[in-house]
């Protein structure tokens, strides 16, 4: 992808990232990541192949367009997070997943940090596999939410999702969870990505789906 291409784009392949909406070569040279970083890494650990312009108007390549291609110094790595002090990334290829056929989302109000940190703790060392974790407190004085990802076969997500919010349940005062489509979920083209932690109550009220959740 070239550097002034929505991350977003790949929503057409049937594939995914592990980036929230912005530029490919923002991404790369910030080194920045949303909450899926949880289970996919950032960008940098996804990233197999690049193309950069140096000071003196080099062009350098480096990885290959497929994993199994990928060979010779990892100049990627040097290169991702350098906030452009190195070289202009002018393209970037990155190993995808496939998009999930589902998305569940477990989110628990905690009266205090320490509760929310003991809510990730439980469901960073539980065996239901979470992609992604967020912690946001709204605004000041306002309970301390714990959002948690699940993605997967929608059995599979509907399963992991009570089993999580039964695990959770016992480190917060309440828990709810919301199911939906991974379709009805997709991010803004532009502007801001949601939060995990706000997107399950509009999940709740937007999506018939997630009405035996709620």
């Amino acid at each position: 992808s070239a550097p002034g291409t929505s991350a977003v784009s790949t929503r057409t392949t049937g594939r995914t990232g592990t980036a929230e909406p912005g530029t490919v070569g923002g991404l790369v040279a910030t080194g920045a990541a949303g909450p899926l970083r949880f289970r996919f890494g950032t960008p940098r650990d996804l990233l197999i192949g690049i193309t950069v312009v140096l000071a003196d108007g080099t062009i350098a390549k480096a990885g290959g367009k497929v994993v199994k291609n990928v060979a010779g110094y990892d100049l990627g790595k040097l290169f991702a997070g350098s906030l452009g002090t190195l070289g202009l990334i002018t393209e970037a290829t990155f190993r995808l997943h496939p998009r999930p056929a589902a998305v569940a989302y477990v989110t628990v109000d905690c009266p205090d940090a320490a509760s929310a940190l003991a809510v990730m703790a439980a469901a960073a060392s539980s065996p239901l596999a979470p992609s992604a974790a967020e912690i946001d407190q709204p605004r000041r004085g306002a309970p301390i939410s714990a959002g948690i990802l699940v993605e997967g076969e929608p059995a599979g997500v509907a399963e992991r999702a009570e089993r999580l919010r039964d695990l959770l349940a016992a480190s917060a005062p309440a828990a709810s969870a919301w199911s939906a489509p991974a379709g009805d979920l997709d991010p803004p083209a532009s502007g801001p990505a949601p939060r995990i932690s706000d997107t399950g109550p509009r999940v709740s009220k937007d999506t018939p789906a997630a009405s035996a959740w709620s």
